[in-house]
């Protein structure tokens, strides 16, 4: 990207009461497919709450497994170059975090507990800002609306952790997500098409 058109990005996003209209109306189909996915993935976590943590705990745990994995083979390869032997620990150390996800999914899902009510708690002061920024816009109160929601769902998992870490996060992830893709739902179908 040059320098220009990285400008003309900032200056669009600087001129807060065309950014949220321009972007809605631009992408308003994809709003609308990716609320409705939200919305179906989201009832499907709340159903299945244990298999829908526990489906989380194997993936992130596969996912830093792997990633180790590859790590590892890119180590070997370069393990006399500067910080080869850096890179190397590294990878171990994720090999080892990811087997312990998979070999050890209880404690897996009591770490991925706190870590989720992080996330929840960043992302309800995200979206309660933007929706802050909207502010205005049809249904603007939707977006303010999930942010709190998410706040409250940290709070929720805080109050109860260890003892929610077997069955919490697929069911909060799940109202998230359903709340969430309902928000994106009622402000793309509100926001008029673009000509």
């Amino acid at each position: 990207m040059k320098l220009k058109d990285s400008h003309k990005i900032s200056m669009k996003l600087m001129n807060k009461e065309a950014f949220p209209m321009n972007i809605l109306q631009k992408y308003r189909i994809a709003f609308i497919v990716e609320s409705i996915l939200l919305i179906i993935l989201g009832g499907i976590a709340i159903t299945a709450p244990f298999i829908a943590t526990l489906s989380i705990e194997l993936m992130v745990g596969s996912i830093i497994l792997l990633g180790g994995g590859a790590q590892l083979y890119k180590s070997f390869k370069a393990i006399h170059e500067p910080g080869g032997a850096l890179s190397l620990a590294c990878a171990i150390i994720s090999m080892l975090v990811g087997a312990c996800m998979l070999i050890y999914p209880m404690a897996g899902m009591q770490t991925l507990t706190l870590l989720t009510a992080l996330f929840f708690l960043v992302e309800g002061i995200i979206k309660i800002s933007i929706s802050l920024e909207i502010k205005g816009t049809p249904n603007w109160g939707w977006l303010l609306s999930s942010g709190i929601i998410a706040l409250l769902m940290s709070g929720i998992i805080l109050s109860g952790w260890p003892e929610t870490s077997r069955w919490i996060i697929g069911p909060l992830v799940g109202i998230n997500m359903t709340w969430f893709g309902f928000s994106l739902l009622a402000l793309a179908i509100h926001i008029p098409t673009t000509k």
